[in-house]
This record gives C-alpha cells, structure tokens and sequence, in this order.
C-alpha cells in the first residue's frame, strides 16, 4: 500500500510551488506532520540505496566501485530530499 501511495506523495510535494510555501510556513509544516513525511523519507532514502546497490551489482559485477556507492549516498540524502519538500531547493 505504501509503495502506491508513495509516489503521488512524492509528486505532491515537487508540485508545491515555491511561493506558496514560503508563505504558508505553518500550513506546510501541518502536511509534513499529517504525512509523516519523516518516515516517509527515510523509506525512499533505504529503498534507493538498496536500488543502488542492485543497480551496481547488475551493471559491474566484478567492480567494487567506492564511487558509485558515494553517489548512490548523496542522492539519497535525507537532508537534501527534507529541503527539497520544506523549502523548494533543487535536490
């Protein structure tokens, strides 16, 4: 259920425009709570870097690639994905 859901979640919160949410700080901080947006992340955050690794695996095999791994981290970053829905930053 959470899998279907999730998505649209997402969405919703990409679609947020900026504007709106600088001006209705306490409204958006309300939906953050409502949709456990927190736990939400952390989910998306986990599962992507299982992707990740899988993805990894598939394409390179033989390669233990630190750099990849890296990369895999820092686009799963629960701070980035936090400031993308609360402040309208690029992620």
């Amino acid at each position: 259920m959470l899998r279907k859901i999730l998505p649209i979640l997402v969405l919703m919160g990409l679609a947020l425009p900026v504007r709106a949410q600088t001006q209705m700080p306490a409204r958006l901080d309300e939906l953050i709570s409502a949709i456990r947006l927190d736990e939400r992340l952390e989910i998306m955050a986990e599962e992507g870097r299982g992707h990740g690794r899988r993805l990894r695996e598939q394409m390179f095999p033989d390669v233990r690639s630190d750099r990849w791994d890296r990369m895999v981290v820092d686009i799963c970053d629960l701070g980035r994905a936090a400031a993308a829905f609360t402040i309208g930053e690029d992620i």
